[in-house]
């Protein structure tokens, strides 16, 4: 695993550490279609020594007992398809969302999953795509899966569900995960930080995961010479998604506009902006 000193320490004088790429944090791939981060790995092992009494040469006799380990993996789902209809998740014959997730937002789940395991996402009745999960670390983990649209395959008409996805391991520091599901062309992104003494801003590319210092910060996107911009306040050991969406089509009807979505935020649940309020983000954030 591809780790520097830079992502450990998250330092202090930078915006950013070490980003490290997506693909290298893959944990699944799609069948079908193409809790905060705890500060360590849950393995509780019991050693139990038993001694022998001093008669028997005073020699010690040590045996361990090993218990199961126990993991805290939380599942955290985006919703960047667009369109007007709502998804439903369902991992086998359990339904996991209490109401339909809507376009441009994130719901967590407390749910354990293993090889094998297959999330299901709904539109009404009908299976809108199905992402098997192959593999699953041993380990704390925070799993993060964003269903996106994609033009279908050249043999098929129409759009499709697919996925990216992520896994946050635990660090000490927050986490920023960078994820690009806009199907137009790619667009310049920086990120800084708000209040203090003086504001530092950095590059932010997508399809990378950096830690970041706890605080408050600015995301600015250059969507085509018209800025759009985000705030979110990260907190120490969170892991946060950051993602690009909308869909450029053809037809001005078919057109979602560029947005970013940041999630958690400060409510605990996903946060959007788009052209709109942009000017009075920007005067709120650097001024």
């Amino acid at each position: 695993m591809l780790v520097c000193s830079a992502y450990r320490r998250a330092i202090g004088s930078r915006v950013l550490g070490c980003p490290i790429p997506l693909k290298q944090r893959k944990w699944s791939t799609s069948s079908k279609s193409s809790g905060k981060c705890s500060s360590a790995v849950k393995l509780r092992i019991a050693l139990t020594a038993l001694g022998a009494s001093a008669a028997l040469a005073g020699q010690l006799r040590a045996h361990e007992v090993l218990k199961a380990a126990e993991y805290h993996q939380e599942l955290r789902v985006c919703n960047a398809f667009p369109s007007e209809k709502s998804l439903d998740l369902v991992k086998g014959d359990e339904l996991l969302t209490k109401k339909p997730l809507p376009y441009l937002q994130c719901s967590s789940f407390e749910e354990p999953l293993k090889a094998g395991d297959n999330l299901e996402f709904k539109s009404g009745n009908d299976t809108a795509g199905v992402f098997t999960v192959y593999d699953v670390p041993k380990h704390d983990a925070i799993f993060v899966l964003v269903a996106h649209k994609r033009a279908a395959l050249a043999s098929k008409s129409g759009y499709e569900l697919d996925f990216l996805s992520h896994v946050f391991a635990p660090t000490d520091t927050a986490q920023l995960a960078v994820i690009d599901a806009y199907n137009g062309a790619e667009s310049n992104m920086s990120i800084s930080t708000v209040g203090g003494n003086e504001s530092r801003s950095e590059p932010l590319s997508f399809g990378t995961a950096t830690g970041i210092n706890a605080g408050t910060y600015g995301v600015i996107l250059d969507a085509n010479g018209r800025p759009q911009s985000l705030s979110f306040t990260a907190d120490k050991k969170e892991c946060y998604v950051l993602v690009r969406t909308g869909w450029k089509a053809a037809r001005q009807n078919l057109t979602y506009p560029e947005q970013l979505v940041i999630y958690p935020d400060a409510r605990g649940s996903a946060a959007s902006f788009g052209i709109a309020g942009v000017l009075a983000m920007l005067i709120s954030q650097f001024f």
